[in-house]
């Protein structure tokens, strides 16, 4: 596990420091967004939270973090996305492309697991 997500770990555990770990410039408009593509997208879609921190927005969203806490499926790194190609609905990302080293093979990985029709959030 790098620093980084080490550093994130350790915040996320701490009640006066989980803040950090998570976005810190929350947006009412933006959820309520995010809330009405999954409602749209029905319920057997697939949709992946890349870099989600420990929120869950609904349960049938896979979260993806670079390190374990709480409500995180599964731990991994975006660069190299564990999922075959074209398997997502959407993509959720959040506050994620400031934090990783090459922002460009991020975003190639979330259009590659993405269907032809999916859409990034």
């Amino acid at each position: 596990m790098n620093k980084i997500a080490k550093l994130k770990r350790k915040f996320s555990r701490n009640p006066f420091l989980k803040f950090i770990s998570g976005c810190p410039y929350r947006s009412a408009e933006y959820d309520k967004q995010v809330a009405r593509m999954i409602r749209e997208l029905g319920p057997e879609s697939r949709i992946l939270d890349l870099g989600s921190g420990s929120r869950r927005r609904a349960e049938k969203i896979m979260n993806l973090e670079i390190a374990p806490m709480p409500n995180v499926d599964l731990v991994a790194d975006g660069h190299w996305l564990p999922f075959k190609d074209g398997v997502f609905d959407a993509v959720i990302i959040e506050a994620v492309l400031e934090h990783v080293r090459e922002p460009k093979m991020v975003v190639s990985e979330i259009y590659r697991v993405l269907k032809t029709d999916g859409r990034v959030y």
